[in-house]
Order: structure tokens, then sequence, then C-alpha cells
């Protein structure tokens, strides 16, 4: 993610959910810590204890000038982490350890935790644009409908026993709960000039 001269110490706060995914444990935090020491990383430990919490720590890793954050955890995680470094000098690391981790997949960040962990001190940085959506922002994709409901009903405590299959289970739940809706969209297109559209839609993503 970031290229630094050699023996230049790094200030970290690595920023994890204890929960997050089936995998995850506070030793784990301690191996993050201990392996990023070797490359003169200065980590501090930084769980969260409830909804929003991450947003929080991140901010603080701003205040007090951290050179980087790095988010242990899932998709949730990182939207979290991303609302305080938005249009900050304070650059995001990405450990994925979720049930998901659809970002780090279109990142092509290494998945296991061994791999994405020694990815993390050879990286290079890269700029990424940000949606916005109701002054929250976004990294990926935000959505409408069905897929925004899935997501919403999802069990957390089965999300954290057995994975994917949460996901699965609340995809079928809404098949048969979801109606479809209807929206108008105003768009703009190359010219300036404007589009009207209105349609009968399941989901949108952008």
């Amino acid at each position: 993610m970031l290229e630094y001269q050699l023996m230049q110490t790094i200030r970290a706060m690595l920023i994890y959910n204890p929960t997050a995914g089936q995998f995850w444990s506070p030793f784990r935090a301690e191996t993050v810590k201990s392996y990023l020491a070797k490359h003169e990383w200065q980590v501090e430990l930084a769980p969260t204890q409830f909804a929003g919490h991450g947003i929080e720590l991140a901010r603080q890793a701003v205040a007090e000038r951290f050179d980087v954050v790095i988010a242990a955890g899932g998709d949730g995680t990182l939207n979290e982490v991303s609302q305080a470094l938005a249009y900050t000098p304070v650059k995001l690391g990405i450990l994925p350890v979720g049930t998901t981790n659809v970002l780090a997949r279109e990142f092509k960040i290494p998945l296991g935790f061994e791999e994405a962990l020694e990815y993390l001190p050879i990286a290079e940085t890269t700029t990424v644009d940000l949606g916005k959506v109701d002054n929250r922002y976004f990294l990926l994709m935000a959505g409408i409908g069905f897929d925004a409901e899935v997501v919403r009903d999802i069990n957390p405590q089965l999300k954290h026993v057995t994975g994917k299959t949460a996901v699965v289970t609340s995809g079928v739940m809404n098949i048969f709960n979801h109606q479809p809706f209807q929206v108008k969209l105003s768009l703009i297109d190359a010219h300036g000039q404007s589009i009207q559209i209105q349609r009968t839609v399941w989901m949108m993503a952008y």
C-alpha cells in the first residue's frame, strides 16, 4: 500500500472488528503488530466495540497524525474507517478478514491472512474515487432495493458462525418478501442535457 524509505518508522493504527468473519481473534491482532514491527511499523491496536466505533477510532488516528490506518475486517469495517480518512493524508491499509471482502477482491489484495499481512508493508499507494450518499462516503457501490435489503437483513450471529451462508439465507428470504418499486432518475448527459427516466425496478446499484 505504501512505499517508505528504509528504516523510517511508520505509525499505524490497527482498527479491527473482533467479531469479523469466522477466523479473527485477538491473537491475530498481536500477530499483525509483531510482524509489522519487523518492518519498522509501530502499530497501535484499536478493537471496535460497537457500530460506528470504527469512525471514531479513525478520527482519532487522523487527529494524532498516524501515517496509516489498517482496517482489519470486512466491507463494513472499511466503510466506517473511510468516513474519517476521506480527504486526509492518512493512508488506508486493508487486511481482509471479513465474510465476503468485496473491496479487497476488487483491489486484488490477497485474501489469505498471512498473504495479506505480508502484502501490507510492500504494497503501493493507490488513489481511489469516493461516492457519497446522504453525507456518507462509499468506496465500492451503493444500492437500493433488493440488494440493500439483503445486506440489512443478514443475521449477525448466523453470519459469524456460517459466513456466506447467512448472506444466501437473507437473499432467499427477500426474494419472497421484496416488492418492486417506482424510481425516477434525473441525469445529465455529456452535453449538459437533462434526461428523465422513470421505471419500475427491483434494485438499483451504483
